[in-house]
């Protein structure tokens, strides 16, 4: 493997990594917005929740995640 190989995977591996911490920090936030919302049956915190749930579903494409938490290769 040339060293160039080598920096793009680790690349690679580095943004993967970093797509999973914030999937599980929106899913975090997104409980917490989902009670709150509950609570008051407020309308812009499900809109906030919808946005939350799409940011999501990219980053689980970008990092190439399912919803099993296992890489799709």
């Amino acid at each position: 493997m040339s060293t160039l190989e080598l920096i793009l995977s680790a690349v690679s591996t580095v943004l993967t990594a970093s797509n999973v911490v914030e999937i599980f920090y929106i899913r975090a936030t997104r409980k917490r917005m989902q009670a709150e919302a509950s609570e008051k049956s407020d309308a812009v915190l499900y809109k906030r929740i919808a946005y939350l749930d799409e940011r999501v579903s990219k980053l689980e494409e970008l990092a190439c995640f399912d919803k099993d938490c296992k890489y799709r290769k």
